[in-house]
């Protein structure tokens, strides 16, 4: 059986740098994304992985099956201290034609990306967090794409036509981009100049913009293995097979549920943290939790700090925690043996 591959690469936008950066940022490329903003209105950061592979096991009439190195998504996630709504988490889906060339989809397989896509789009939705379903750069398929996008018999390719600047194209805004896999290059100019208005050559790739706000591993990684899995279906079923295996049968659903079950363990452990029996002795009003105020003075300014942005955004979120801030909260608190309440 010969081996196959498909490509992926992954976009993590986050707020705030963790204490490990330095030492798991290396082959990382961090670049500047205006729409990521932190609290106070300062940009944030987005890493960007280098291409990767995965490779994909077929057997006739079955859904495929995916391996991958992990322990790159891991690095990625543990750069990140703090995500906000503003931000993303983007991973482009490649089909390389050999070893050596650039992604190409062709227009039937990203007609069935679409078609699929829509037919998945609430239980997806459903799996990433509350703020992702209202972000302005990962759009429903049914409010970008006209009806008549999903006839792959009048339509050549659903994303065309497509301008040479990538940011000129409303289709790339749908959370399910397929501009890459058809926007032209612009030849006139340097390459640098290109790459700066968003004219340099497009990648060939599919490109999931759905999830977000999260920095969490299991939840990162659960989301990477949908999304690879059905990349997979898409660059070696016929296109007919991979739609019905999809929308009639349920090839998707154990990847699905996976994304869901990472995101309920997160929901259900800040839960169980605010029912808690209080510890300690008073509330700390600048930090809005509750702890022993002697361990308290355990604690660095620099991790006091840490707490109060913490509350800060708890307090804008109307008391709501999330479950990366929590973790970072238990983190520090645990260190002096108290709790997070």
């Amino acid at each position: 059986m010969p081996e196959r591959v498909i490509t992926f690469g992954l976009e993590l936008e986050f707020v705030e740098k963790s204490p490990a950066y330095a030492e798991n940022c290396h082959g990382f490329a961090e670049r500047e994304d205006t729409s990521v903003k932190k609290q106070d209105g300062t940009l944030g950061y987005e890493l960007v992985t280098p291409p990767m592979t995965c490779k994909v096991t077929t057997t006739d009439g079955a859904k495929p099956r995916i391996a991958y190195d992990a322990s790159v998504v891991k690095r990625l996630c543990d750069c990140a201290r703090a995500v906000n709504d503003t931000c993303g988490l983007h991973v482009h889906v490649g089909r390389p034609t050999s070893p050596i060339s650039r992604s190409h989809w062709s227009a039937d397989q990203c007609h069935a990306w679409l078609v699929t896509g829509m037919a998945l789009e609430s239980r997806l939705y459903s799996a990433c967090p509350d703020s992702r379903q209202s972000s302005k750069h990962a759009k429903p398929i049914r409010v970008v794409y006209p009806p008549i996008k999903f006839t792959s018999s009048i339509v050549a390719h659903p994303a065309h036509p497509a301008v040479p600047n990538k940011y000129e194209n409303p289709l790339r805004y749908c959370w399910l981009n397929l501009v890459e896999t058809v926007r032209p290059a612009h030849n006139e100019m340097p390459f640098e100049r290109q790459n700066h208005r968003g004219l340099a050559a497009a990648l060939g790739t599919v490109e999931i913009r759905m999830m977000g706000n999260t920095r969490r591993f299991a939840y990162v990684d659960a989301w990477l293995r949908l999304c690879l899995t059905w990349g997979a279906v898409m660059a070696y079923t016929d296109p007919v097979r991979a739609i019905s295996g999809i929308t009639l049968g349920d090839w998707l659903s154990d990847e699905i549920e996976a994304v869901m079950a990472a995101k309920n363990s997160a929901v259900r452990s800040t839960t169980a943290s605010r029912q808690s029996p209080e510890i300690g002795n008073a509330t700390v009003p600048e930090t809005g939790y509750t702890l022993h105020l002697e361990r308290m003075r355990g604690l660095t300014a620099d991790q006091i700090t840490r707490l109060r942005r913490l509350s800060q955004r708890r307090y804008a979120n109307n008391g709501i925690r999330s479950a990366d801030d929590h973790a970072d909260a238990s983190e520090l608190l645990n260190r002096s043996g108290d709790a997070i309440l």
